[in-house]
């Protein structure tokens, strides 16, 4: 599974990872870290609404790409075994968001980071002005990617202001202006002066 098909690369960051740790450690220690990273649920819930609040976090904690490089912070569109290990900037939005509303500020802050740093612009002549959240989706590697047909290919606008959405919930929720102050000279070039 090792993209550079390395497999002692990865069998050492396995071992890395293990650290001589004993199967029931490591089961542990996952328990303690899934334990220690959901947030309460909201007060009222009955037992299958709170079962249903867990597995959402759940999912979208799985959904995030965690590794380092270019697709850090993304939130793919389906896990395993689903063919949509891709980005769709409007699904992305809404799962922030609910990182956000469950307190998950360091995860969003991540997704916000991967889309003002993906590899976006080759359909700036549909668009019409320089971008940085793509016309539709990120593939795995963090590049933009559309669909297209006999028109031409499929530009999508709604997904920047989903993301300015995204933008202000984070601020608002996290208090987070230092980012805000960084991330402004791109977000209102090339986010909000594109709309």
């Amino acid at each position: 599974l090792d993209p550079a098909n390395d497999a002692q690369a990865a069998a050492d960051r396995v071992r890395t990872w293990l650290s001589g740790r004993s199967a029931s450690t490591i089961y542990a220690d996952e328990v303690a870290a899934w334990n220690a990273w959901q947030s309460a649920p909201p007060s009222g819930l009955s037992p299958d609404e709170i079962a249903v609040w867990r597995a959402s976090e759940a999912v979208l904690r799985m959904a995030q790409v965690r590794e380092p490089g270019a697709p850090s912070g993304q939130v793919l569109a389906s896990l395993a075994p689903g063919k949509w290990n891709i980005s769709w900037v409007r699904d992305m939005a809404y799962a922030v968001v609910a990182l956000i509303r469950t307190g998950h500020y360091a995860e969003a802050k991540a997704a916000i980071q991967f889309q003002l740093a993906a590899k976006v612009g080759a359909y700036q002549d549909y668009v019409g002005h320089p971008y940085q959240i793509s016309v539709v989706r990120y593939f795995g590697n963090g590049e933009e990617e559309s669909d297209a047909n006999q028109d031409g290919p499929n530009i999508e606008f709604d997904g920047f202001g989903l993301f300015l959405w995204e933008l202000d919930e984070y601020v608002r929720a996290s208090g987070d202006t230092a980012s805000l102050a960084a991330w402004w000279p791109v977000v209102s070039e090339k986010v909000g002066d594109t709309l």
